[in-house]
């Protein structure tokens, strides 16, 4: 194999998947791999990104949100307070 020639392989391969198929069997092989290799990598680094998100996300602790009671005593105590102002 001559630097040059592999040199060659890979800008073809690079510019187009496509071009794999016109590849001999050597180089096929080699490139085959390569983007198996790749696709492998990137899967995983998803699955874990996904993994990360959701232990973050699961760990999220909201407040609790008050009931309707509780919404109306508040209501009532800023009438009385905006009442008392009026007053004034």
């Amino acid at each position: 194999m001559l630097p040059e020639q592999d040199d060659a392989v890979r800008e073809m391969v690079r510019k187009s998947v496509e071009s794999v198929v016109g590849l001999d069997a050597r180089y096929r092989v080699q490139v085959v791999r390569a983007y198996e290799g790749a696709l492998l990598a990137a899967f995983w680094w998803a699955v874990l990104a996904v993994g990360a998100a959701t232990v973050m996300v699961c760990n999220v602790r909201l407040p609790k949100l008050g009931g309707v009671g509780e919404y109306r005593k508040v209501e009532e105590m800023e009438q009385q307070g905006e009442d008392e102002e009026e007053d004034e």
